[in-house]
């Protein structure tokens, strides 16, 4: 990525990054965050707290409220091809 920064989870109001090598993890952010093939959406970030040795986990906002729409398209997608026996036709 661009900006070192590597998701490992994704929420819609939280992030888990993890912790970029030799660089110190920004205590916040405001970035575009890429949502696999559809167009990145603009997002701030705030240090929550450090989750694991190697993964930060961040407060999340998005900047706009089609931002928000999108990324919660985002999630339900995601959710719906990694369960679909959950969201039945």
């Amino acid at each position: 990525s661009a900006t070192g920064l590597l998701v490992h989870e994704l929420s819609l109001n939280g992030l888990l990054i993890e912790q970029p090598a030799n660089r110190k993890a920004p205590t916040q952010f405001s970035l575009l965050l890429p949502l696999g093939e559809q167009k990145p959406i603009s997002v701030k970030g705030q240090f929550v707290r450090r989750a694991t040795k190697r993964h930060l986990a961040y407060q999340l906002e998005a900047m706009d409220s089609l931002s928000s729409e999108r990324l919660q398209q985002f999630l339900y997608l995601q959710h719906r091809a990694l369960y679909p026996q959950a969201h039945p036709e």
